[in-house]
């Protein structure tokens, strides 16, 4: 938008708050990332490990906003605390597969050997894990009435993002 000189557009209202409201979810989404790192860095005693697992959160993301896309929601302060929902679920999930792994190459295990077996054990946990989150958050997604459609942007998330990461 061309203005003349001394001119200038900013945000009001409603616009202005959601412009608040989503700078205040990335400043807290990069202070968790951060938070996450440190605490993996000390569970794990290295600084390797949590970057595989934070490696997970950056391809959940992508998932959970083409589900939100696919099904025709919208980006709204629901559907980014969905992503935090799926970010969390996806992070446990890379966890149990990481530990696993360490503690099958602790016992002597080769590297491509332990992560195979490791993938195979916490396959079931997983799997149960993502199926309970999408089965209790169908409803959620699918519910009908006042302000279910804010709501169904949250689950939509949480749904296709478990989904698609498999």
């Amino acid at each position: 938008m061309n203005l003349a000189p001394g001119y200038a557009t900013s945000f009001i209202g409603r616009g202005k708050l959601m412009q608040e409201a989503f700078y205040n979810f990335m400043i807290a989404f990069v202070l968790s990332l951060v938070f996450i790192y440190i605490v993996l860095a000390a569970q794990f005693e290295s600084f390797i490990h949590p970057v595989t697992i934070m490696v997970s959160i950056f391809l959940s993301i992508p998932f959970g906003l083409l589900s939100l896309y696919l099904f025709g929601g919208t980006l709204n302060i629901y559907s980014v605390m969905g992503l935090f929902v799926l970010i969390g679920v996806v992070k446990k999930n890379a966890i149990l597969q990481v530990d696993y792994t360490n503690t099958l190459r602790a016992r002597g295990m080769p590297r491509y050997e332990a992560q195979v077996l490791a993938n195979q054990t916490r396959l079931r946990p997983i799997l149960m894990t993502t199926l309970a989150i999408i089965a209790g958050m169908l409803p959620v997604a699918l519910g009908r009435g006042d302000g279910s459609a804010s709501r169904a942007s949250m689950a939509i998330t949480v749904v296709g993002g478990q989904a698609f990461c498999l």
